[in-house]
């Protein structure tokens, strides 16, 4: 990963106008400036875009709050980078709303495509989903980042101080282990599924097993079936050809009880049909009487149809003399309601005019109290058209009154408003000075923190520097007890071999020296006894002086381990106080700054106040209220006299209407004088001509003529009545004579018909005779038919039985040999299911090996083990730079347990010229130098196992426990590893190293806009 630019809004201490941190300008730079001013915010912006985590936030519950800029809503990071030959862009925002819970965030993931020359999203559905691919990507985490190749400010030592464990965790992460553990989690599901499958495969073999082990059985009842079935073909053969011959006797006895059907049927066919052919006759004769005795009624039928006819022709007369008499009568009426309307035409032309005639008397009557005040009206209507007149001109004057009055007051809502903002611009300020004050007024306070922190940096350092003589001096009593310990251990060597050679002397009696075989006489050998004698208390001598040193010794160093961890608490005491005072320096720092900001906003303070005292706002605004006062007064508008004024021309605003009703009054009254007398005459003249009748004149010649008409064709209503009520009752007149001649034409025919009938009758009633002794002979030879067809039944019954049981041993004989051929094909299958059981035999143990091979304990300890000469070497080369080869590490991947065997560990030993220590045991320099080593190592180990993915190493502070000297061997250490970096930044506040690189990128931090960057060569 190498960062390409930088975009920051409203990010801790930056605000919004921050122009792009642009990474492609440089390798390897320095970033600096004061402390508080912003340097470590860059790499905040950069870990807070990839992973949502800062420095300063990761700890918060919710990490965006504390790097939202103070007083903002929202924050913007935009960070793109390149990896493995591919540009990508994060976007992370947040927006701060009222309530915490309605915080707003948002994360968007983009790649540059060359085809379009533009970002394409990777954003995923959710936030978190996003963070996961980023994830994913980058192939690390911010506790990996952090732990390797981003070395935070004042957690240098983050990854030496962690467990054993916890680094072990951190370098596998960053060796990019995790790959192993999904394997191992892949290889746990194929093992999984062979178990599942070898269960499946077992339990089908003991199935088989089971079915296998019936085949012999199968055969054996193969055989029995078919030998029954032998048997079973011979009994049906036998009973077949009994009821053959069974069947024959009864298809002749079915032929002939066939043979007696048809002649029963025949039989009730005659008998039916001599029943109908006796209803025929019967019928017949009936008809032959009912025609005789139509035949008997000829004469009074004769005579009806001769009434029937002539009234009938009588009330065809008088039905045309009543048409005729119907159409003359309409024609009358059509006339007669001409001469009504013509009447009514005339009376209603009468009534009109006699209404015009009151209508103009009431217009008169109504008029009159009008005409009677003409001069009153018209002098009351020239009053108030003056009146209305001097109105209209007041009405203009008010309107330019009230225009000048709303453009006054529009100027004065004006100069309020300047007034109001520059009095809310004076309260503002006050409350911004009280706040500030509040701030700056502690200034004393912080720097007395930092008085105090300054203090125990010292105590620190003398702590320090003690707890450093405490263990130059255990170490030389170590030392010196170790010495005394090999001391004792050879002198007791000695002295044991001298009390052995006494022994060995004391108890020989020979001659010889029993030492060196020489000639021993009385004097020699008191001589060497005497020698022995003052060897061994020599040597008891020394032991006891060499055991009274050790006593002295170890109580020395007992007493240097208490005083050492007494040394050690205070160091740590003073260090969580001085960790309390760290930002102290930069409190009061931001104190003088609000101190500088406070004497700025005072002096606004007082400008805006006099700016109020004098008025100087709104000039122009002033001078035009003023302007349109002087218009306004000159106007001399008076409002009591306009409204009197308008309240004379309401009272005279009657005359208005009165004086136009008044001029239409005389303009009727001259209409109606010259038209009432036209209307009486028409009235008289209508009246005259209805007295005298003299209207529709032809109308009523028509009518009379009508009459005459009507009265000359002489229809007799009543006669006409009677004749049609007496010939619906002749009616049947005619029918009855259709009767007679049909019966005269029929008579004849219906006789021959009877004859016939009665001779078939005969006919068919001798045929009956015949047919029924017939019968009698057929029924007397089917008496054995039942007898034939039990037998025939109970024939069939014992074949059915035999052939049933014949059907039965089929369907088990082909049950049993598909059982038999399927134990067969069983055979071939469990011998298939054997080779698939052992396969998933081989499968389980295979994904066992590979699930210990990929695990914790198998290629990942192995690959981790590789990894740790590696990061020996690499921090040892550079230790070795910044120490003169006087400091070493080793890194213990295993440790020897009490109960015997080891455990996985990863534990760092450190070592110097006066042996292995513990890290706590070093000064703050020391470790430093150690962690750093350590971090670079790492950061090479990150670099070089995830091929192109990190290439950037980040430096942020750590160098203020160094001397001189170590500074300079520190920027040789990173000028020496840039070559395996692409992009290497180192953050400082110290001035003696920004010269130290080519580029540095100087950051400063303004009251007003927040911090700035300044690339700087």
């Amino acid at each position: 990963m190498i960062p390409v630019s930088l975009s920051l809004k409203n990010f801790l201490s930056y605000g919004e106008d921050v122009p792009p941190l642009d990474f492609t300008e440089f390798d390897i730079a320095c970033l600096s400036g004061n402390n508080g001013h912003g340097k470590s915010a860059i790499l905040d912006a950069i870990t807070w875009a990839l992973w949502g985590e800062a420095r300063k936030a990761s700890g918060d519950r919710s990490p965006a709050d504390g790097l939202l800029r103070l007083g903002s809503t929202d924050m913007r990071v935009e960070f793109e980078f390149d990896l493995e030959g591919d540009r990508y862009r994060v976007i992370r925002k947040f927006h701060r709303r009222k309530s915490a819970a309605g915080n707003a965030a948002s994360l968007d993931f983009q790649v540059f495509d060359q085809a379009s020359n533009g970002f394409k999203p990777l954003t995923e559905s959710s936030s978190k989903h996003t963070q996961d691919r980023i994830n994913a990507t980058l192939r690390m985490n911010y506790e990996t980042f952090i732990n390797s190749a981003f070395i935070l400010q004042g957690r240098v030592d983050e990854f030496t101080k962690k467990t054993p464990h916890k680094r072990k965790e951190i370098l596998a992460d960053i060796l990019d282990l995790q790959q192993y553990d999904t394997l191992v989690e892949l290889a746990k599901r194929h093992q999984q599924q062979a178990k599942t499958d070898m269960a499946v495969v077992e339990a089908r073999l003991e199935s088989i097993k089971d079915e296998v082990s019936h085949q012999a059985e199968y055969e054996r009842r193969f055989d029995e079936l078919t030998q029954r079935l032998d048997e079973l073909d011979q009994q049906i053969a036998t009973q077949d050809a009994a009821r053959h011959a069974l069947q024959q006797q009864q298809a002749e006895l079915l032929t002939k009880q066939a043979q007696l059907r048809e002649k029963q049927q025949q039989r009730q066919q005659l008998a039916s049909e001599l029943e109908q052919l006796a209803h025929r006759v019967k019928r017949q004769q009936e008809e032959i009487r009912a025609v005789q005795t139509i035949l008997d009624q000829r004469d009074a039928i004769v005579r009806d149809v001769e009434r029937y006819e002539t009234l009938t022709q009588q009330n065809r007369q008088l039905e045309q003399q009543a048409q005729d008499i119907r159409h003359l009568q309409a024609q009358q009426a059509f006339f007669e309601q001409v001469i009504d309307r013509a009447r009514h035409e005339l009376e209603a032309e009468r009534k009109t005019l006699h209404s015009q005639q009151a209508q103009f008397e009431a217009q008169l009557r109504d008029s009159e109290h009008l005409l009677n005040r003409t001069q009153e009206i018209q002098d009351g209507f020239q009053s108030y058209h003056q009146t209305k007149q001097t109105d209209e001109q007041l009405d203009e004057t008010r309107n330019e009154v009230d225009r000048l009055e709303r453009a006054i007051s529009a100027a004065k809502r004006e100069i309020d408003r300047h007034q109001a903002r520059l009095i809310a611009e004076v309260e503002a300020l006050t409350r911004r000075i009280a706040e500030i004050r509040v701030f700056a007024e502690k200034l004393p306070e912080h720097e007395a923190r930092v008085a105090e922190y300054h203090r125990l940096v010292t105590e620190t350092q003398r702590l320090n520097s003690e707890l450093d003589q405490k263990k130059e001096a255990g170490t030389q009593c170590k030392t010196r007890l170790e010495t005394l310990a090999a001391q004792h251990q050879q002198t007791q060597k000695l002295l044991d071999e001298a009390r052995e050679k006494f022994d060995l002397l004391k108890r020989s009696d020979a001659p010889e020296c029993p030492l060196c075989a020489s000639r021993l006489d009385a004097q020699k050998k008191g001589e060497l006894d005497a020698h022995f004698q003052r060897e061994l208390l020599t040597l008891e001598q020394e032991l006891a002086r060499n055991d009274i040193e050790q006593r002295d010794q170890q109580a020395a160093l007992d007493r240097l381990r208490v005083e050492y961890r007494q040394l050690e608490q205070q160091a740590k005491t003073v260090e969580r106080q001085r960790e309390d005072l760290r930002s102290a320096e930069h409190a009061a720092q931001q104190c003088r700054e609000a101190a500088v900001q406070l004497e700025q906003l005072r002096q606004e303070h007082a400008r805006l106040t006099e700016r109020l005292e004098q008025k100087a706002f709104a000039v122009e605004a002033h001078q035009q209220a003023e302007d349109l006062q002087n218009t306004l007064t000159a106007l001399d508008y008076d409002q009591q006299e306009h409204q009197a004024l308008k309240k004379r021309r309401k009272a005279l605003e009657k005359y208005e209407g009165e004086h136009a009703a008044l001029t239409a009054a005389l303009e009727r009254e001259r209409a109606i004088f010259t038209q009432l007398p036209v209307i009486t005459q028409q009235i008289a003249e209508i009246q005259g001509t209805l007295d005298r009748q003299e209207f529709a004149q032809t109308e009523r010649t028509q009518v009379e003529a009508l009459r005459s008409q009507i009265a000359a064709i002489g229809y007799d209503e009543r006669e006409h009545a009677r004749i049609r009520e007496e010939l619906p009752r002749l009616q049947t007149a005619l029918t009855q004579k259709a009767r007679l001649e049909q019966a005269e034409k029929s008579l004849g025919q219906l006789q021959q018909t009877l004859d016939e009938w009665q001779q078939e009758q005969r006919e068919k009633a001798a045929r009956l005779s015949v047919i029924e002794t017939e019968t009698r002979q057929f029924e007397g030879e089917l008496a054995a038919f039942p007898q034939i067809e039990q037998a025939l039944h109970q024939q069939k019954a014992a074949l059915e039985t035999l052939q049933r049981e014949r059907d039965q041993a089929i369907q088990e004989q082909g049950i049993y040999e598909h059982k038999y051929q399927r134990c067969l094909e069983l055979a071939e299958e469990q011998r298939l299911k054997a080779q698939d059981f052992a396969q998933c035999e081989r499968d389980v143990k295979l994904y066992g090996n590979l699930v210990r091979i990929f695990g914790k304990d198998g290629i990942q300890s192995f690959l981790i083990q590789n990894a740790i000469p590696d990061i020996e070497d690499e921090a040892n080369i550079i230790l070795s730079r910044l120490t003169q080869n006087k400091t070493h590490i080793t890194i213990e991947s295993q440790k020897d347990l009490q109960s015997g065997g080891t455990k996985e560990t990863l534990d760092i030993k450190i070592s110097d010229e006066l042996g292995t220590r513990n890290y706590e045991m070093y000064s703050g320099g020391e470790a430093f130098r150690v962690d750093f080593s350590i971090r670079i190592a790492l950061s090479k180990l990150l670099a070089k196992r995830a091929g192109t993915r990190l290439r950037t190493l980040v430096i942020d502070e750590g160098f203020g426990t160094q001397d001189a000297q170590a500074l300079e061997q520190l920027v040789e250490a990173i000028k020496t590893i840039s070559a395996d970096f692409e992009k290497i930044l180192v953050i400082t506040h110290l001035e003696t190293l920004k010269d130290a690189f080519p580029v540095r990128i100087e950051v400063v931090k303004y009251p007003d806009i927040g911090s700035q960057y300044q690339v700087v060569r």
